[in-house]
């Protein structure tokens, strides 16, 4: 049996990789940065099925070095935020979601069905990614 605090941990790390995958999927700000990773996945994934975003981020992370600019900073930004996101909601994945096996943004719901009870930090990382998610 796992460890409270190994369950905490990939509970999170599911949670950014979730975030992680974002990357292909989260509205522009601008037209230039219209999915700045579709080339890039293109390009260096071309057998990947873009739909398997577990199996574009190993293969992007595969490429670290070859990924575009606009990749590269796009995927620091989405570290950025799961640092926050981590730092904001770890002790509430562990008090309300210890027991959630990760995968498959069962963490996340668990967060959500959690979500009146979370810590306010948590409460707005989550708003904040939902809008994000949302193009607001």
């Amino acid at each position: 049996m796992r460890s409270a605090r190994t369950q905490t941990i990939t509970g999170v790390f599911a949670l950014i990789l979730t975030m992680t995958m974002g990357i292909l999927s989260s509205p522009p700000a601008t037209a230039e940065q219209h999915q700045p990773c579709a080339e890039d996945v293109r390009k260096l994934c071309p057998d990947i099925q873009p739909r398997d975003r577990r199996a574009v981020v190993r293969c992007l992370a595969e490429h670290k070095d070859e990924l575009s600019s606009a990749c590269q900073e796009r995927i620091q930004a989405v570290r950025r935020k799961g640092t926050e996101f981590r730092q904001a909601c770890s002790q509430d994945v562990q008090t309300f979601c210890g027991d959630v096996r990760p995968g498959r943004r069962r963490v996340w719901g668990c967060l959500q069905r959690h979500r009146e009870e979370l810590s306010a930090p948590c409460q707005e990382a989550m708003a904040q990614s939902r809008r994000k998610r949302e193009g607001r």
